[in-house]
């Protein structure tokens, strides 16, 4: 999850000087959860609204009529037995751009945790998921050797 919120954020800022292309949310989970949006719909909202100027208000729930040129529509599905699914489209003229995350195990949150855990050893500070990946991609790249020193780091 923590990787298309990354990937939305370097979307949005792209797509900020490209207003012909309309931000959109969309997601799924089962029929029982409580909160619709989601937190995590509502945070990549947020995320949106914070990158893109000319959004200001997230138009959420049964949409009735257009959307206005300011609001990001948010869509809510709550059927079946979906643990999770999350798209953001950012809807133009031409052409359209989708990034999107299915949930199929919590492991794989658990298993994120862990790739951090391993990535904030040797390292002081207070860090959260986007140094992390930041971090991680450096390393990829070469551009980052492990630090050295006391483990006293801790994840946000």
């Amino acid at each position: 999850m923590n990787v298309l919120i990354h990937l939305v954020d370097r979307a949005a800022r792209i797509f900020e000087h490209a207003p012909e292309f309309e931000p959109w949310i969309w997601e799924h989970h089962h029929a029982g959860k409580a909160d619709a949006p989601s937190g995590t719909a509502l945070r990549i909202g947020e995320l949106l609204l914070d990158r893109l100027e000319r959004k200001d208000l997230l138009q959420l729930g049964a949409n009735t009529g257009p959307v206005a040129p300011n609001q990001l529509s948010v869509a809510s599905i709550r059927a079946g037995s979906e643990p999770g699914r999350h798209r953001v489209g950012f809807d133009g003229p031409w052409d359209a751009i989708e990034i999107s995350h299915a949930a199929r195990d919590r492991r794989a949150f658990a298993d994120g945790a862990l790739l951090a855990a391993a990535w904030l050893q040797g390292k002081t500070g207070v860090f959260g998921m986007p140094d992390v990946l930041e971090g991680l991609l450096a390393l990829a790249e070469g551009q980052e050797s492990p630090s050295e020193g006391p483990q006293t780091a801790s994840l946000r």
